[in-house]
């Protein structure tokens, strides 16, 4: 499968510059980390059952605007909960993520220097990097 093997390519990549590394899909069926054999991987179509799927005929571009959206609502909900474990635990909680096409490439400790370049907080509202024009209404 081609969308395994650019996983596989950004594990190999940036992947290890990176605190934590997250994929998602979107199928029908609900796909344990034992069946998909990727730990790192989220199937958002079970969580969220009426989002567009990776095997719809929908345009590419509509469904990745969907799953980019469904995938956002899902870390939100995630940096939550891990934020009261870790208040709980005494650790600091993860305060930022990234959203970053399988197909590009990112430098983590770049991007990590230019947070503390611009003195962002992880409570800023921050858009760093290039519109898409391509999606209008």
């Amino acid at each position: 499968r081609k969308a395994a093997e650019h996983r596989r390519y950004v594990r190999s990549t940036y992947g290890p510059n990176c605190d934590s590394l997250t994929f998602y899909i979107a199928t029908s069926s609900y796909n344990t980390v034992s069946e998909l054999g990727e730990p790192d991987v989220v199937d958002l179509g079970p969580i969220f059952p009426e989002m567009i799927l990776d095997d719809s005929q929908a345009d590419v571009h509509i469904k990745i605007a969907h799953k980019t959206m469904h995938a956002y609502l899902y870390e939100g909900s995630r940096l939550k909960v891990n934020a009261g474990i870790a208040k709980d635990a005494g650790q600091r909680p993860e305060e930022w993520f990234c959203r970053i096409d399988d197909d590009s490439y990112f430098s983590a400790p770049n991007f990590r220097y230019l947070v503390a370049y611009k003195q962002w907080r992880a409570d800023d509202l921050i858009y760093a990097g290039s519109r898409c024009f391509w999606l209008k209404h």
